[in-house]
Order: C-alpha cells, then structure tokens, then sequence
C-alpha cells in the first residue's frame, strides 16, 4: 500500500460483543488490547511495514507525556475512530496544531459522523459544540472508563431487572389465570401422550 510506518493507538481491551463488527479480532483475543492485536494482525497481512501500538486513552490527560510534540510530528496523516466526544474534540484540535490531515468516523450513541479535516482548508470536528447525550454501547459493556460511562452502565443494569424484568414478573401474574390453564392443556396433552405409548408397547408385546 506505499506506507512504511503505522501507530496504533487504543487503551481498550476487546470484549465479545466486538467479534461481530471487524474482521482482525478472534474469540482467542477476547481481553487483549485492541490495538496490540491489531498492530499484530496487520503485520501479518503486510510484513514489509512497520508497525507499533500504544496502549493509552486519547485525552487532555496524557497530552504532557504521551501526546506531546514529539508524537505528532511522527504523522503525515491520522485515520480515527474514537467513540467519546472528548477525544474527538482533542485530535481535532492537535491535527490543526501540527498541520495533519486527518479522517474521523465513528458513533455518538445512535448517530455516526464521517468527515474529512484538512487544517486550514476545512473545519475542525462538526460535533464540537453538540451535547454528547449518550454513549457507545461496546464503551458501556465493557470497559466504562469514565465516571459517567460507569453511571450509565448502572443505570442500564437497573433498568434491565427492576424495570424490564419486574414488568415481565407482573405480566405474568396479571395473566397467572391464562398461563394456568396453558399448563393444565400440556398436562392434558402429556396424560394422553403416555395413554397412548403404553398402547402402543402393549400393541407391540402382543403382536411380537
């Protein structure tokens, strides 16, 4: 493909639920960082590049020793596909710093943004000044970083038993009548079934 050296940058680990959305990850990766075994499958697919991984988050937070100058001035360009607006809102800014074109995709809860920044010639990250309302469902189901993720994710599992499951509960005791008379008709049907296979195993004695 022409390139000589690629970063991959992902703090994350890889959860099941991801198998089903990318190509690079396997049941046998399932609680390895995301970015290692990417750096690792794709030196497999092109050995001639090279190829190393970086296990932090992309924020404010790391930008005095991990994503300092030194860092950036490393890129001719950058492909992200960060799922918080934080991170967004940081490369954004840092591409522009350093002059380095960069291609953004990725979701905000239901929604999903693609866009081209070349800096100086486009704008910056569209969704800067947007109310990031709820967040990626993989970020919430397996690795809730953030004190709000954690909250969130709470508020899901709570939703999920106290809500959902004490709904399901209270149906069924609403409809206990209906649901007793469904079992009374199987038991009716399993007496006959076993009426009618003792025939049939003394039809067989007799005819044998």
């Amino acid at each position: 493909m022409g390139i000589g050296n690629i970063t991959v940058v992902d703090a994350d680990s890889i959860a099941l639920s991801n198998l089903s959305r990318q190509f690079l990850f396997q049941q046998a990766d399932v609680g390895k960082n995301k970015a290692f075994v990417a750096a690792g499958k794709a030196q497999l697919i092109n050995p001639e590049i090279s190829i190393k991984h970086m296990e932090y988050f992309i924020n404010n937070e790391n930008e005095k020793e991990i994503y300092n100058s030194d860092f950036w001035y490393e890129f001719t360009a950058i492909f992200a596909a960060v799922d918080n607006l934080d991170a967004r809102q940081f490369l954004s800014k840092k591409v522009k710093q350093y002059e380095i074109p960069l291609f953004e995709s990725g979701t905000n809860g239901l929604k999903c943004s693609h866009q081209v920044i070349i800096p100086y010639e486009t704008s910056g990250y569209q969704g800067e000044k947007e109310k990031e309302e709820s967040f990626a469902m993989c970020t919430l189901k397996s690795f809730p970083y953030a004190f709000k993720h954690t909250v969130a994710a709470a508020t899901n599992y709570y939703k999920d038993f106290f809500e959902k499951f004490m709904k399901d509960v209270d149906d069924m005791i609403k409809n206990f009548g209906e649901l007793q008379r469904k079992m009374e008709s199987l038991d009716k049907y399993r007496k006959l079934q076993q009426v009618f296979l003792d025939f049939l195993v003394k039809f067989s004695k007799k005819i044998g």
